[in-house]
């Protein structure tokens, strides 16, 4: 189940996937009712269980916020998705697996400005640091992916399938007694 407010690259993400794979269902995280509509009801009643979550849930603005020049009203509208929206999915989520008895994996994306921060989008960084993550990907921005190549500790471009691998590793077996972990897929990158 791929849930998202994004309906256009919901459903084409889901036709790349295959929609005898997954579904595509519209959901605003904001809403926690929605949230346990997707994850607690939907999600059982057409897959019976829910084994991962792996919530990719996050938003950045475009209007550079420093600390003299902040939006507050702005800064509500992003810590809405970032916080209490991430909150809201692994609740529900746990939930799921709870009620279905599934011993299943909570994985959230996180940001590398969770770690390091940022002045020029203070809010942003404010919004990383407060996330609530059972497991958590830390990863740098894909827009900035070549940005961080020259400071990073090893050589190329960090790509999807890097963070895809960090993900299905926490989704195993093998990563049974990992919790609250941030994975750091960032090239050894530090800011």
């Amino acid at each position: 189940m791929i849930a998202d407010i994004q309906d256009a690259k919901g459903c084409n993400l889901t036709a790349s996937i295959g929609s005898h794979w997954c579904t595509y269902i519209h959901c605003d995280i904001t809403d926690e009712q929605q949230a346990s509509e997707v994850l607690g009801g939907i999600t059982l009643q057409s897959n019976g269980r829910l084994h991962i979550l792996f919530s990719n849930a996050g938003t950045m603005i475009n209007i550079k916020q420093d600390i003299l020049n902040f939006d507050i009203q702005a800064y509500e509208s992003l810590f809405a998705v970032n916080v209490p929206g991430m909150a809201a999915c692994s609740k529900q989520g746990a939930r799921a697996m709870v009620a279905g008895a599934i011993k299943g994996s909570i994985i959230c994306i996180g940001s590398v400005a969770a770690s390091t921060g940022t002045e020029s989008y203070i809010d942003y960084t404010m919004s990383c640091r407060n996330t609530v993550t059972v497991s958590s990907v830390g990863v740098s921005e894909e827009e900035g992916e070549r940005m961080y190549e020259s400071s990073s500790c090893l050589k190329g471009v960090m790509k999807a399938k890097h963070v895809a691998d960090a993900v299905v590793f926490l989704a195993s077996e093998e990563a049974e007694f990992i919790n609250g972990h941030n994975l750091a897929v960032n090239g050894g990158w530090a800011g």
